[in-house]
């Protein structure tokens, strides 16, 4: 397996790191049926999500509103988990979505999906796409050295809109490592890039003066149907 620490590393530990203590535990809904992946958001099954939308700069500034709204829709079913990201933008038009490959990313919009699947707070299992549905995926150590992983099964329909830009996400539970879906409680965090302006912002989360670890991520319920 090939080792490769990213740019986006950095930026995903000072997210994560700069977060204050969540101590609410989110169940997240089910899935009535698997959502259709189209990048519209509006397919009825996402009325039921688990909605997130406090978010917070991280870079230049810290601590500060983000210029833009950032909403993320969370869905579960005995399969897969279902996340949909809103990124709203009020200047579409500079939206960057230049990359073809995974090793492009970095200087385009982009949002990168975290999971502390283990609950260790030792590493977060990191999905990352951009505008154009490139994706990417790896391990965030608490060290900040983003390892890229063989691709596991995962996908995404991203597409731009008037109002910025959606993508809609189907993440096999087995690609995160769940193989019996009874009652799961995990970490979960989502970074925002937009790189016109290179500001990073990361929710759901309250911002702490104090610097805080990968145990600082929203904590979400994850349960099989009855």
């Amino acid at each position: 397996m090939r080792r490769t620490t990213f740019c986006i590393g950095s930026l995903l530990l000072l997210a994560l790191t700069a977060a204050g203590q969540l101590n609410k535990t989110t169940k997240i809904h089910h899935a009535s049926y698997p959502p259709p992946l189209t990048g519209t958001l509006t397919n009825p099954v996402w009325r039921d999500a688990s909605i997130f939308t406090t978010f917070h700069t991280v870079s230049p500034e810290p601590g500060k509103k983000p210029s833009e709204r950032t909403a993320v829709y969370l869905l579960v079913d005995n399969d897969n988990l279902y996340v949909a990201l809103r990124m709203d933008d009020r200047q579409p038009r500079a939206i960057l979505a230049s990359a073809t490959t995974p090793d492009g990313l970095n200087a385009d919009d982009w949002a990168a999906i975290c999971f502390d699947t283990s609950g260790d707070h030792r590493s977060a299992v990191v999905f990352q796409v951009n505008p154009a549905g490139i994706q990417a995926n790896g391990v965030l150590g608490a060290s900040g050295k983003l390892t890229r992983t063989a691709e596991v099964p995962w996908k995404t329909v991203a597409r731009r809109v008037p109002t910025g830009w959606i993508a809609e996400i189907s993440i096999p539970l087995s690609s995160l490592g769940i193989h019996n879906l009874s009652q799961i409680e995990m970490g979960f965090k989502v970074i925002r890039h937009i790189g016109r302006n290179s500001e990073v912002s990361e929710g759901p989360a309250a911002w702490a003066e104090s610097p805080a670890t990968l145990a600082q991520m929203q904590r979400i319920k994850l349960y099989a149907e009855e």
